[in-house]
């Protein structure tokens, strides 16, 4: 199995199936493990023991895929105390009956909590399978930050979005963040736009190009809010209209928070050991 860097590894992707129909757990189970680098570790009827299964140490999980209705511990109520995990936590897919009731509703309210990605049942599981891998691609290389330095980096990106666009609440500022948050904490030398698309439009459910869109209004806007910022951003550009694309746009803000982590480790001495990864 290769990582989005294009590295491979043979680690394969540990998956927790929580479903209380025993007959669905059983085929998912079986697909997953005909399936080159996927390992099914464990299967849970309900929240509470799928909680349960992740506090052990022996059984390192991956991604977990959820059902929403289930009896005791809900798949609602398993993702609000899933949020409370420690970082690094497994990623959470969720795959829904198809056209149960609320199902509209139930999508954006699990892609609010932070699922990865929303399934409905009767969708083809080698699909599945090849969104679950393409998310999860980058967790078992050694590029990923550690938690406490994802902290840091989040704080680092509010600090310089706040300079570039100050008072400003919009969408585009959110998928800004988004885009900011899974380009650091993954921290790839190599990355595509449609990757980060494709993220932030599965975590807040909506398409590609309305996350397209928010973001050029939102560089728009940053261009005009900070121009004395900007232009020293943009030394030796060739812009459009006064802003990049949004690949150019979203590398220069991640190099400009990495070079404020830098600054941070080297001003405040043995606190950069809080940085090793």
């Amino acid at each position: 199995m290769k990582s989005c860097c294009g590295q491979t590894t043979a680690v394969p992707l540990r998956v927790l199936l929580v479903d209380d129909e025993p007959g669905d757990a059983v085929v998912m189970e079986a697909f997953l493990e005909m399936q080159e680098g996927f390992q099914c570790v464990g299967c849970a009827s309900n929240g509470e023991d799928a909680l349960k299964f992740l506090s052990r140490q022996d059984s390192p999980v991956d991604a977990v895929l959820l059902d929403v209705y289930m009896p005791g511990m809900d798949g609602i109520d398993f993702l609000r105390e899933w949020q409370k995990l420690p970082s690094p936590k497994p990623k959470v897919f969720v795959l829904s009956a198809y056209g149960a009731f609320g199902e509209e509703q139930i999508r954006h309210q699990v892609l609010r909590l932070g699922v990865a990605a929303y399934f409905e049942k009767g969708y083809p599981l080698d699909l599945i399978c090849k969104r679950m891998r393409d998310l999860c691609a980058c967790r078992h290389t050694e590029t990923f930050a550690s938690s406490e330095r994802e902290g840091v980096l989040e704080e680092l990106a509010e600090e310089l979005v706040d300079d570039l666009l100050p008072a400003t609440k919009s969408v585009g500022r959110h998928y800004l963040m988004d885009a900011l948050h899974y380009l650091t904490y993954t921290a790839q030398r190599t990355w595509r736009i449609c990757e980060v698309y494709d993220w932030i439009a599965e975590k807040n459910g909506v398409s590609c190009k309305s996350v397209d869109r928010a973001l050029r209004q939102t560089g728009k806007e940053m261009a005009h809010h900070s121009a004395k910022r900007w232009q020293r951003m943009t030394a030796g550009m060739h812009l459009k209209e006064g802003a990049p694309s949004n690949k150019i746009l979203l590398e220069m803000l991640k190099k400009e928070v990495l070079y404020r982590e830098r600054h941070l480790v080297g001003s405040h001495g043995k606190a950069g050991h809080r940085y090793d990864a």
